[in-house]
């Protein structure tokens, strides 16, 4: 049987296990999850960079690019208040599965305290609704000079506007009325983010524990695949660091179908500097695949001059400037 052949047969094996497939549903909740964050961080960008001295200066000098700068930033919102309910149906569909399970007794108690009766979570749930269904809600712009240090670019909401719809249920109306007339939409992305996090730790921790035989059985699996892929890696390496040269693609791409695509997601967001990334990458890569110190530090090298020594993990200067200016 030829490596080819015997990689096709073990693909078989793993995508037709009742094991695979358990962990498949939870896999896709996982997209759910990344879909909710890639929102969230994009919002987030769109906001600091309209916080930005220079950006609000040039936004308040042209009514056109104010007005289109600010329909994308309503894009976004909508996109990330539509992702957050999207996630609690999907994982409420999954958790299905799990309603009479031992490890999951203390769930409704968790849901309850956490997002039931918050009212920022209500109000975030809520103001999907208002978005989808009512009205795009209108993000206004407030800058602040504080003396002797900086201005200050504020994002926010009008509470009165939201108030009068009566869709509001009882925690997102008390968050409302606690709430200041202009309610940083910065601060409540932010501790939105946080609180769905911390939950999906929690719950990710619970299924790992009830499919502890399921992963370590698709782990195995999947471990024999990539020693099989793994002989191919130096070579494929070679080929994309020659493609590299030539069209300055990026270099994390280069690891796509060599590692995990949860692992692959996590490793090319973190925060590190962009040489230290490109050896976590390729520390990964190692545990099944020898490559070799030269090639390795070609990858490295790639990774540096792509993003600049100095940049921690952060596209070039010229990429931002295609990827932040203000239309």
């Amino acid at each position: 049987m030829t490596t080819g052949e015997r990689i096709i047969e073990l693909q078989n094996q793993l995508q037709n296990s009742a094991e695979y497939k358990r962990i498949g549903q939870i896999k896709r909740l996982s997209f759910s999850l990344q879909i909710f964050t890639s929102n969230a961080a994009e919002l987030k960008r769109r906001i600091a960079h309209a916080r930005r001295p220079q950006v609000s200066i040039k936004l308040g000098g042209n009514q056109f690019l104010f007005e289109q700068y600010f329909l994308d930033m309503m894009r976004l919102l909508h996109n990330f208040v539509a992702a957050s309910l999207t996630l609690i149906d999907h994982a409420r569909r999954l958790h299905a599965n799990y309603a009479d399970h031992p490890s999951f007794r203390d769930y409704k108690k968790e849901i309850k305290s956490r997002f039931a009766t918050d009212p920022l979570c209500q109000f975030v749930k809520d103001l999907r609704n208002y978005t989808l269904h009512w009205e795009i809600p209108f993000i206004g712009s407030k800058v602040s000079i504080i003396p002797g240090e900086r201005m200050e670019h504020t994002m926010y909401l009008n509470s009165d506007q939201l108030i009068r719809w009566d869709g509001w249920k009882a925690p997102a109306r008390v968050f409302l009325e606690n709430s200041n007339k202009e309610i940083d939409l910065y601060a409540v992305l932010l501790e939105y983010e946080t609180k769905i996090r911390d939950f999906y730790d929690w719950y990710y921790m619970r299924l790992r524990e009830v499919h502890e035989k399921d992963i370590l059985y698709v782990e195995a699996k999947q471990a024999q695949l990539l020693r099989l892929i793994g002989l191919g890696l130096p070579r494929h390496l070679e080929v994309e660091l020659h493609r590299y040269q030539k069209s300055r693609t990026r270099p994390e791409d280069m690891f796509y179908g060599y590692v995990d695509p949860e692992a692959f997601y996590k490793l090319t967001r973190s925060d590190t500097g962009a040489g230290e990334r490109a050896k976590v990458l390729l520390d990964y890569v190692s545990k099944y695949s020898t490559v070799p110190e030269n090639l390795r530090q070609r990858v490295v090298d790639a990774f540096v001059e792509y993003y600049g020594a100095s940049r921690k993990g952060q596209p070039r200067a010229k990429d931002l400037q295609e990827r932040e200016k203000p239309y």
